[in-house]
């Protein structure tokens, strides 16, 4: 299966069973890139139904989507709620953890950039680019009718922390979201320092982000 940004899914599977507009059955199995695997599968939180997507190259992933094209690798896990048809929103939430970002301006300035040899696929070997690593990040969501509404996001890497929240509007092609950046060694220092939380979050030679 071919999608965009020159990525496919290899030996691709897919089972959905629907009743009427609400999917009862989905299952997903495939490659990416020929070795990376990606899955996906309809699981049960007491009695709850919500669809899990995973994959260990999260940026292949969204760029056969066609959601970002600038990420590079990436531990991916999407947990979705099946609702009922007639709910006006699903629930979700997208974690990644451990990736790159490549050709960013607005995250390089963010989190930094260092210089790295480019071993992508396809590109020319021994290419030096500037690219980000990330830690993690998390975003709780809520999907209506062409709007995403994000409720609790947040990002990091060894230097910044940020949190975020908002709406993205794919009907008006439109973000708007806001949001707080800490730096990683600010906050580590801050619980750090306070009497309690200090000796169960960090101490003095120690610290939660890092």
């Amino acid at each position: 299966v071919t999608g965009a940004n020159n990525q496919s899914i290899g030996d691709a599977r897919l089972e959905m069973t629907r009743v009427g507009p609400q999917i009862t059955a989905f299952t997903l199995g495939g490659s990416l890139g020929g070795a990376t695997r990606v899955t996906g599968q309809i699981l049960s939180d007491q009695g709850r139904p919500y669809m899990m997507i995973q994959t260990t190259d999260g940026g292949a992933l969204l760029r056969f989507a066609d959601l970002y094209a600038n990420m590079v690798g990436g531990r991916l896990t999407l947990t979705q709620t099946l609702t009922d048809p007639s709910a006006r929103t699903s629930d979700g939430v997208l974690f990644i953890q451990d990736f790159r970002l490549r050709g960013d301006p607005m995250f390089e300035r963010l989190f930094g950039a260092t210089a790295a040899i480019d071993t992508t696929a396809g590109e020319r070997p021994g290419r030096v680019v500037e690219q980000t690593s990330i830690e993690r990040l998390r975003v709780a969501f809520a999907r209506g009718s062409g709007i995403t509404e994000v409720r609790e996001g947040s990002m990091r890497n060894a230097q910044l922390g940020i949190t975020f929240e908002g709406r993205i509007d794919f009907r008006r092609n439109r973000l708007d979201l806001k949001g707080t950046a800490i730096p990683a060694f600010a906050l580590n220092n801050l619980l750090a320092r306070l009497p309690i939380l200090g000796v169960f979050l960090g101490g003095p030679d120690g610290g939660l982000l890092g």
